[in-house]
């Protein structure tokens, strides 16, 4: 029970910051390990990031991106670490 209050809490807060961030024109960095919900909660949204002009990049992720409206969605931060983390706004979705 407390795992999935846990992952609840998480989902949601990382939903409505996200929701607020796609104001904001800004690169989003959605963060966590398999099974946390970056997937779920990207398509419960999808048409809300659509309308917006996001666009959502999980494998090709290169620093051109970071000048861009993207949602990057990743498992390892090793990715970007060599991305200023001034360019993008990052989401934690880990527990």
């Amino acid at each position: 029970m407390i795992n999935s209050t846990a992952y609840n809490c998480i989902y949601n807060s990382s939903k409505n910051l996200l929701l607020k961030l796609l104001d904001t024109n800004s690169v989003i960095v959605l963060y966590g390990k398999g099974g946390c919900g970056k997937t779920v909660l990207l398509d419960e949204i999808q048409h809300k990031i659509l309308d917006r002009g996001y666009k959502i990049e999980c494998t090709n992720i290169t620093e051109d991106l970071f000048t861009k409206k993207y949602i990057i969605s990743l498992y390892d931060l090793s990715k970007i670490s060599h991305i200023n983390s001034n360019k993008y706004y990052l989401i934690n979705m880990n527990l």
